[in-house]
C-alpha cells in the first residue's frame, strides 16, 4: 500500500490520503508535477544557451532571461484561475528557437513555486486525458494549470480535452 505523503502532489489534497494509482501513473507517464523540490539533472550554462536542456535545472538556477511579456502573461494566468470554472487556453507562439519552451517552463515553475498553484507540465507528444485532471480537481478543490509544450503537435488531443473538461 502507498502511504500518504509519498508524492509531492499530495500536499495539495484536501484530505490526508495517498495519491491514487491512476493519478500516480498519469503523473509518471504523462505530466510532471511542478514544485520547488522538482528533481532535475544539473545542466552546464553553456549547454543551456545552446538549447540542449530538457531539465528543470536551468529554470531553478535562473539561467533564463526575464522577457518583457512575462509580467503580462503571469498576471493573466493568475487572473484566469480566479475568474472561471471553464478551461482556459493561453497560447505562446513564436518562431523556432525563440525560447517558447523555456518561457513556458518559467511560467509553470513560478506559478507553482511563487504563487502556490497546482501546475502540471505536459511532455511533448503525450496523449492528454481529462479524467486524471478531473480527479485531481476533486481531490484538491483547486484549479489545475496544465502547461503543454509543443501544443501545435497535439491540437486534436487538446480540443478533445477542453471539450471534455467543459462538459464536466
Amino acid at each position: 500500500a502507498v502511504t500518504p505523503g509519498s508524492h509531492s502532489i499530495e500536499r495539495h489534497f484536501r484530505r490526508n490520503v495517498a495519491c491514487p494509482p491512476s493519478i500516480r501513473a498519469f503523473l509518471t507517464e504523462n505530466v510532471e508535477h511542478v514544485h520547488s523540490g522538482l528533481p532535475s539533472t544539473a545542466v552546464d550554462a553553456q549547454l543551456f544557451f545552446k538549447g540542449e536542456s530538457e531539465s528543470w535545472d536551468p529554470i531553478q538556477r535562473n539561467y533564463d532571461i526575464e522577457r518583457q511579456i512575462y509580467s503580462t502573461v503571469m498576471l493573466r494566468l493568475l487572473d484566469l484561475e480566479q475568474t472561471t470554472e471553464e478551461p482556459n487556453v493561453v497560447c505562446i507562439r513564436g518562431v523556432a528557437g525563440a525560447g517558447k519552451t523555456i518561457f513556458a517552463r518559467r511560467l509553470a515553475y513560478d506559478l507553482a513555486t511563487k504563487h502556490d498553484r497546482l501546475v502540471l507540465y505536459c511532455r511533448p507528444g503525450v496523449h492528454l486525458r481529462a479524467d486524471p485532471l478531473l480527479d485531481l480537481h476533486q481531490l484538491t478543490g483547486l484549479a489545475v494549470t496544465l502547461v503543454v509544450d509543443q501544443a501545435a503537435d497535439q491540437l486534436r488531443s487538446l480540443e478533445e480535452l477542453t471539450a471534455r473538461l467543459s462538459a464536466a
